[in-house]
Formats: C-alpha cells, sequence, structure tokens
C-alpha cells in the first residue's frame, strides 16, 4: 500500500523550491525509518521493554548526529524518513506539551518537509497537531539576540536536526518529515539540557543540577525557578511524546 506525495494530491506549484517536490511516493510503515536525536526520546516514545520498532535509529544531537543519521538512511534506504522529537517553543502559539508537524525549515537549513502518511497524519490530529515552520540551529538560542532573526524568518519551533538531516535525505530522494513536540520555551534556559537535569516523569536530579547551577551566572533563585517551570513545561511535554509514541506504534503494528 501506497500513499501519494502532495504532489500526486494537488495541482504542481511553481514557486516551490526543488527541494518540495519529492519525487518518490511515501510508502507504507514497514519501509519507514524513525529517526531521533537522543535516546531519552526514543525512551519516552517507546517504553515498553522490548516493544521499540526496529525501524527506531537514535543518531545523536545536533551536528554530532549528522554522520549517523546520513549512515542510517544509507545502511536503510527507506521509502520515508520520520523525524520525532522535542523542539523549543518559539514564538507565543507553540507552548510545552504541543505537538507539531514542520510544514517547512526557515534560516541556513532552509527546506520543505515531505507531508505524513494520511494514516498517520489523521491519528495525530487527535492529539490537536498542526503545521509549524521551524528553525534548525547549530548552538542554543536562549537570549533574544539569537532568536531574533529565527522569530523574523517566521519560525514558530527551533530545534538542532530537522533541516540538516531533511536535505541529507533530499540528496538521496527519500521523503522527510518531521513531527516535534514543545519541550521548553526558548526563553527559559536552564544550565543543562533539560534531559540531563529531568527524569521523563519530571522529577529532579537534584545533584546535576546543583552543580550546572553552581557554575552559572544566572542568580539562585531565578535558576530555581526557570528549574520549577521547566518541571511543569517537561511532564506536559513527555506525555504527549508519549501519545505520539502510541500512535506511531499503532501505525507501524496495526491490530
Amino acid at each position: 500500500m501506497e500513499y501519494l506525495s502532495a504532489d500526486h494530491l494537488s495541482p504542481r506549484r511553481t514557486d516551490l523550491p526543488a527541494n518540495a517536490r519529492h519525487v518518490r511516493t511515501i510508502a507504507a510503515p514497514e519501509n519507514t525509518l524513525i529517526l531521533v536525536a537522543a535516546e531519552i526520546e526514543a525512551a519516552v516514545l517507546f517504553p515498553e521493554p522490548g516493544r521499540r520498532p526496529a525501524s527506531v535509529r537514535v543518531a545523536g544531537v545536533g551536528r554530532g548526529g549528522d554522520a549517523a543519521a546520513r549512515a542510517a538512511i544509507e545502511a536503510t534506504r527507506p521509502d520515508f524518513v520520520l523525524n520525532v522529537g522535542f523542539a523549543g517553543g518559539l514564538d507565543q502559539t507553540a507552548l510545552p506539551g504541543q505537538c507539531f508537524v514542520t510544514s517547512t525549515w526557515v534560516g541556513e537549513y532552509a527546506h520543505t518537509a515531505a507531508p505524513l502518511p494520511p494514516p498517520l497524519r489523521a491519528s495525530l490530529a487527535e492529539l490537536r497537531a498542526t503545521e509549524a515552520v521551524t528553525a534548525t540551529v547549530d548552538t542554543s538560542v536562549g537570549d533574544a539576540v539569537a532568536r531574533e532573526p529565527l522569530l523574523a524568518a517566521g519560525a514558530q519551533l527551533v530545534e538542532m536536526e530537522g533541516g540538516a538531516w531533511a536535505r541529507l535525505a533530499q540528496a538521496m530522494t527519500i521523503p522527510f518529515a518531521a513531527v516535534r513536540v514543545v519541550s521548553d520555551r526558548a526563553d527559559n534556559p536552564l544550565p543543562r539540557p533539560r534531559h540531563e537535569i529531568l527524569r521523563p516523569d519530571g522529577a529532579v536530579r537534584w545533584g546535576k543540577w546543583a552543580r550546572a547551577a553552581a557554575g552559572s551566572s544566572t542568580p539562585w533563585l531565578a535558576g530555581f525557578m526557570a528549574l520549577r517551570n521547566a518541571q511543569r513545561d517537561w511532564r506536559a511535554a513527555t506525555a504527549t511524546l508519549g501519545a505520539v509514541g502510541d500512535r506511531i506504534q499503532a501505525w507501524i503494528e496495526p491490530d
């Protein structure tokens, strides 16, 4: 069973960049590669021991994951690549716990995403997933100066892999889509990545947080309030990402 790309469902638009015109059809789930950046994302998506789909690959965060992502695509030669994970919210429409399907990436890694297979898209609609413009960046955008050009370009989300990995897949004429759940606001930074300080259930790794906070220039009270906000947001995000995983699992392994 195959699902046609958007080019087959509507008249071809001549104003889109070449990378928006996917030359393959999107095949059934058994030939889909699921790429995630971090092990914590895979663990939240598929927490049940022994039930993680064989098509899942953990590539690594940011540019450190590019080589592994390329190798996974080259080795499996899938009909479709699905990137799933967390993202930071840039504008006021992207709140922690919300689920988004990337429509385009803007900025240095500008690219157009492939459409999701209709059954998966319909399933994610149950989570009120909507489309979003995303920016892929190489470094943190915790300060307003770094966020300003991304907001000016229309980005609602920020992450460190999607646009770059989409280009890797495009070079092999393989459609690439991304589903992201907002884990935090880009303007509420912590001294270390959230998954290092917070467990999947939101519990704080106090020793790691204390060591990171001691080396931070943020005043202690402000840092503690940021931690509490992050804890609330992380719980919402992991709950939603887990629900995304349930729907991906059902799509891959239907009853």
